[in-house]
């Protein structure tokens, strides 16, 4: 569930607006004239259970953005709205392609001069050879990135476990589900 969407061609996000803003692009009148950034179809502005305001797709038809938890959605607009505070150029659900042409799709994208970074937030479970294979995407694109993964059922992760960080390549930082 995309923080980003099209106003009149303009790009907006979802976790700049104040609640009375947000409130008015759920006007109709408004309304219909969002788009979805990712495949220019009519959004829809919605707010999560955690109160994070995102926009969801009128009608989903063959788009290939995935479904998000609030969990992610929260924690994706906490650290767009952190790296605008600290002069980042930011871009959510951003798309890239390696030099080979494979596809990404960065969470949180944000670049500072020539600097480049990604932020990941990993909320299901993943496998190490996933963690490996989308960093190795990041780093042939050269673009750094960093990882905030969710512990599962209690368990204590290590670096062999993750497999990214295990060279230093990509910062990795866990997070705990306090909601349970």
């Amino acid at each position: 569930m995309p923080l980003r969407a099209l106003l009149d061609g303009k790009q907006l996000y979802s976790f700049l607006h104040l609640d009375d803003e947000w409130q008015q692009l759920k006007q109709n009148d408004i309304r219909k004239r969002l788009k979805m950034a990712c495949c220019d179809r009519r959004a829809i502005p919605k707010t999560s259970k955690l109160g994070t305001p995102y926009f969801a797709h009128h009608k989903r038809g063959d788009c290939s953005s995935a479904p998000e938890s609030a969990e992610h959605l929260y924690l994706k607009s906490l650290v767009a709205k952190t790296a605008i505070e600290f002069g980042w150029n930011v871009v959510t659900e951003q798309r890239g392609e390696t030099p080979d042409g494979e596809a990404w799709v960065a969470d949180v994208f944000c670049s500072k001069g020539s600097s480049k970074l990604a932020f990941e937030i990993q909320w299901s479970y993943q496998h190490r050879e996933e963690f490996e294979r989308r960093q190795a995407k990041y780093v042939a694109s050269g673009v750094r990135c960093a990882w905030l993964y969710r512990l599962h059922a209690g368990r204590e992760y290590t670096d062999s476990d993750i497999g990214v960080s295990a060279n230093k390549s990509a910062p990795t930082f866990q997070l705990t589900d306090c909601t349970h």
